[in-house]
């Protein structure tokens, strides 16, 4: 597998929460070979499964988050523009200027705008709020409100491209490039006999509530789950907490109270014993992760939490280095071997 081609055309879908299911007939096409068994989710979610023909094997569920943040079309105003909600969160001091697709009947684009500081009085608030703003299309209200009524799903119009050494950038990294992990460790993975099953949860609705992995957990109903997700990376005048999480140095294992110590020891001892790049933290009770809703899916699974380090989290501008994504995915494939 072409590891950066595969991250650019996952990245580049758009599965923004409570959508994800626009994504299903691709991954089907692209990936479906990896899999003995595909299922999905009426909220969103998407799983492939390996067998490994053992009789009573146990099942590890891989999980990553499909959907991403975006926004929906709440009012059609007169001059081209649309008013909209978040979907997620989403931090307004990067929206002012931001091209945006418009998902209705027809995709078009549209640009953020909002009062240009020159032309506000003393009296506006300095933060500008999302309700401030607007996206201009330059059409028609009747246009509009053909092609783009209210509900319609509105993303960030960004395209994956490679930066200086290994490094990317691109929308929805936070957590498609999670998935492009659990797709290279399947690739791997090809041919080789393991005492596992394994399955790879696509999920939806995390950005909203951890939705997918709670159903789809119960679904799929694993023995042991790992949740691989995005974390923030250091950069300048980080917490001091962040100082040892950077970009390069490989995934992130968690220690938390809401993950299980014994399978994340185990995932450390397999990762020092093969050479594989990786960071240590410990985490307060919740990660914010789907790792916390996999714990407790039915009488309980045991889950560990491996992030991949991340800047501009919640961005158009997210950016991560394809080293991390390559020991991510060779963690993966190691863990399944070593059961």
């Amino acid at each position: 597998m072409k590891l950066f081609e595969t991250v650019k055309e996952v990245t580049e879908l758009c599965a923004v929460s409570g959508r994800e299911h626009v994504a299903f007939d691709f991954l089907k096409e692209k990936f479906g070979g990896l899999f003995d068994e595909i299922k999905t989710t009426p909220t969103g979610s998407f799983a492939g499964i390996r067998r490994c023909g053992k009789k009573d094997a146990p099942l590890l569920l891989y999980d990553a988050h499909l959907d991403e943040i975006g926004f929906m079309v709440k009012k059609i105003c007169d001059g081209g523009f649309l008013k909209v909600t978040s979907i997620g969160g989403i931090d307004t001091k990067v929206l002012s200027a931001a091209e945006v697709w418009i998902h209705g009947k027809e995709r078009i684009s549209g640009v953020f705008a909002s009062t240009p500081p020159h032309l506000r009085d003393g009296s506006e608030k300095k933060k500008i709020e999302l309700s401030d703003m607007v996206i201009d299309t330059g059409r028609s209200v009747e246009y509009l409100e053909e092609n783009c009524p209210i509900g319609t799903v509105v993303s960030y119009k960004t395209t994956t491209e490679r930066l200086c050494g290994n490094g990317i950038v691109g929308k929805s990294f936070d957590d498609k490039i999670c998935m492009c992990t659990i797709l290279e460790a399947f690739d791997m993975l090809k041919g080789e006999s393991l005492n596992v099953d394994l399955c790879a949860l696509f999920s939806g609705g995390e950005e909203i509530g951890y939705i997918g992995s709670a159903t789809g957990g119960y679904m799929i109903d694993p023995d042991y789950a790992v949740a691989i997700d995005v974390t923030n990376s250091y950069v300048p005048e980080s917490p001091k907490r962040k100082e040892d999480n950077r970009l390069g140095g490989g995934g992130v294992v968690s220690f938390s109270g809401t993950t299980s110590r014994p399978l994340t020891k185990k995932l450390i001892e397999v990762l020092e014993k093969e050479g594989i790049p990786h960071q240590i933290v410990g985490e307060p009770g919740r990660t914010g992760t789907n790792a916390h809703a996999l714990q407790i899916v039915r009488a309980g699974v045991p889950t560990a939490l491996i992030s991949l380090p991340l800047k501009n989290m919640h961005t158009a501008a997210e950016i991560a280095t394809l080293d991390d994504v390559d020991a991510v995915a060779k963690a993966l494939a190691a863990f399944a071997r070593s059961f």
